[in-house]
């Protein structure tokens, strides 16, 4: 998946994600979502949240799946938890009628269980299954291909928790536009190419990593979203289908067309 700015996410956000706070959003399919919450949410966090998921709703099919992954919550303040009940209570009917299936993966101890309790207490009556476990939860919800997809979304996961804001805003400016130059990218941040060189290494990464990383996300959004020969996929990225069969065997250990198979839809 392929990472954009809010705004690019509400428009069209199959085959993406973005970052909201303390939460990641990610669309594979129109048939398929979900979010990744961790720490402790504000309440203008979990307003951003819900109106990034109000929007989203009219992007997806008339019947989709939810993975919502709530493991890395530590605390739940009182006033963010009354407003999801309120949404929650607001959109019962949609959610009922479109929701196929909702997986929530918790961590287990109270907070996983009151997260768990909003919905029988607001009386959802779509399917919803509860895990621990996060390559079984999304098993049970995308089938064959769910081992891959979670652990697609654990890697974004890791890479854009606790991101100092360099990093974070390196990432979004690629994820727009992947070769954007790397003097541009420190002009667009305010810094000095040599500051933003060592706020990328104090992260243990560089501005080509981050390249190759987009690059990687894009290649990955067209092999799983449509049936491009992998020569116009390469040509799309800037490289030829060598290169492009020499980075997922680099990055994934599979060429660019079992990756495929292994991941499509």
């Amino acid at each position: 998946m392929i990472q954009t700015p809010h705004e690019t996410f509400l428009a069209a956000p199959a085959g993406r994600y973005c970052v909201l706070g303390t939460a990641v959003a990610w669309c594979a399919s129109p048939s398929l979502g979900g979010m990744v919450l961790w720490a402790r949410q504000s309440e203008a966090e979990t307003r951003a949240i819900l109106a990034l998921l109000e929007s989203c709703l009219r992007s997806m099919d008339p019947s989709f799946a939810v993975i919502l992954d709530t493991r890395g919550v530590d605390l739940v303040d009182p006033e963010p938890l009354q407003i999801l009940f309120s949404w929650m209570v607001a959109h019962l009917g949609d959610l009922a009628q479109r929701v196929r299936l909702q997986a929530c993966i918790i961590r287990e101890g109270p907070i996983g269980f009151l997260l768990t309790g909003l919905m029988p207490v607001t009386r959802q009556v779509q399917p919803y299954r509860i895990f621990t476990d996060a390559p079984e939860a999304f098993t049970a919800v995308v089938g064959d291909a769910g081992t891959a997809l979670c652990a697609e979304i654990e890697a974004i996961t890791l890479r854009v928790r606790d991101v100092p804001r360099e990093v974070r805003l390196t990432r979004e400016i690629l994820a727009e536009r992947f070769d954007t130059p790397f003097e541009e990218v420190s002009r667009r941040l305010g810094m000095s190419p040599r500051s933003l060189q060592r706020a990328l290494a104090r992260q243990g990464t560089s501005f080509h990593n981050e390249v190759v990383a987009q690059r990687l996300a894009r290649a990955q959004a067209l092999l799983r979203s449509g049936d491009l020969k992998l020569g116009e996929i390469g040509a799309r990225l800037g490289i030829s289908e060598r290169a492009l069969g020499l980075l997922f065997q680099a990055k994934t250990g599979l060429a660019p067309a079992e990756w495929r198979k292994r991941n499509r839809g």
